[in-house]
């Protein structure tokens, strides 16, 4: 495949996924959303890789079959995301974090439209954290990517057995 180079082991993948963003990122939420998506693709085309016999016809199209929005649309018909929650919807709204700060010029603030994405996110995770600390929207999304990029390894190794 010309756009999806598959690596050898999870603490590969892990590794590069965590220093990447350490390195790149420092407090930019532009630039963790744009990474951290890079890293969700890269498992959601190692499941395609999983369940499709010719996953380059889906990873390497030249139209819009190869989109990642495309790409979840698929996984979804397969009923990959049947019993995984929120993911399908996370993944979703995280892609359009990632979109709204990749194909547009914008100031480093935080634009609204990212702030009620996370806001809404965020419902389904605050429960978890104490009332008395005031996560910015920065530290919000890092624990909502991070608790998505999670929940889709496992996804992963769960097809990949």
């Amino acid at each position: 495949m010309k756009k999806h180079k598959r690596r050898e082991t999870i603490s590969e993948i892990a590794d590069k996924y965590f220093n990447d963003i350490k390195l790149y990122c420092g407090d930019s939420l532009r630039f963790y959303s744009i990474l951290s998506n890079l890293c969700n693709e890269y498992f959601i085309n190692e499941i395609i890789c999983e369940i499709f016999n010719k996953p380059e016809k889906i990873i390497d199209a030249t139209r819009d079959l190869g989109t990642f929005t495309n790409k979840l649309i698929l996984l979804d018909a397969c009923g990959i995301f049947e019993t995984q929650g929120t993911l399908y919807n996370n993944l979703e709204e995280l892609n359009g974090i990632r979109n709204i700060y990749a194909h547009r010029l914008i100031k480093e603030e935080i634009p609204q439209n990212v702030k009620d994405k996370i806001t809404n996110l965020w419902n389904q995770y605050k429960k978890n954290y104490s009332k008395h600390k005031n996560f910015t929207f920065f530290e919000k999304f890092k624990i909502i990517e991070d608790k998505t990029f999670y929940k889709l390894i496992s996804l992963w190794m769960s097809v990949k057995i």
